[in-house]
């Protein structure tokens, strides 16, 4: 932008310059990238389940249910190592006893 003063000399006007700033990666790429996420919670999922198992073992002091507990999530953490199109079917195979239903049955025999 040049500006006159009344008095006729020119004096030029510049506007500073800054850096140019580049957008942060945040590794996803657009609107089919969706299926990332969702792969990301089931491993946030079952971390949090191979960390509860060795807890719950550890706050039970190994009893007998605890075992059970952590068997049937181990069992259900292997589902979600399948295929998508298979840990629908993996899931509904699985043993949905409680401890005392199993006890019941066993003790029955």
């Amino acid at each position: 932008m040049i500006w006159q003063p009344s008095n006729g000399a020119a004096l030029k006007h510049s506007m500073p310059t800054y850096p140019q700033i580049q957008p942060l990666d945040v590794g996803i790429t657009g609107p089919g990238d969706g299926a990332n996420i969702d792969a990301e919670m089931k491993q946030i999922q079952i971390m949090r389940r191979q960390i509860a198992f060795p807890l719950l073992l550890l706050v039970s002091g190994c009893t007998t249910q605890a075992w059970y507990e952590g068997f049937k999530i181990g069992a259900e953490n292997e589902c979600y190592k399948q295929p998508p199109v298979a840990v629908a079917d993996c899931l509904s195979r699985l043993n949905k006893k409680t401890h005392e239903e199993y006890e019941k049955e066993r003790t029955s025999k």
